[in-house]
């Protein structure tokens, strides 16, 4: 019974995360039409929100959140990323298979987070 009621929360799990996922990618997009910069989705510093953001905005809360390390860059952030749109040339998308890779990376993240088996 158990085992039922895991398969049924990790279901829900799939299913929350992917509607998430897509509503994040369709924002960054939406901001990358408008402002032409590269926009990340992404968990920054370990938090527990998937995020849009540039990066303005990641210098911006490395200072408030006092991290000064110079190994976490902005090209490190593209790397940590669950999704990131082109810059402003159009250039470095991602590819298809990429794009689908770092989906199931998320869900499989957000498994693991509600301590749910990823094989689900």
């Amino acid at each position: 019974m158990k085992k039922f009621f895991r398969k049924v929360a990790s279901f829900f799990v799939v299913a929350y995360a992917n509607h998430l996922y897509r509503d994040r990618v369709r924002l960054a997009d939406k901001y990358h039409k408008e402002l032409k910069w590269r926009m990340y989705v992404c968990i920054p510093f370990d938090g527990k929100t998937l995020i849009v953001m540039d990066r303005k905005g990641f210098r911006k809360a490395k200072e408030f959140r006092r991290i000064y390390d110079p190994t976490m860059s902005t090209t490190k952030l593209g790397e940590g990323s669950f999704y990131y749109t082109a810059d402003r040339g159009e250039n470095g998308a991602l590819s298809p298979k990429e794009k689908e890779l770092r989906r199931l990376a998320f869900v499989r993240y957000m498994l693991q987070r509600a301590k749910l088996p990823s094989e689900a």
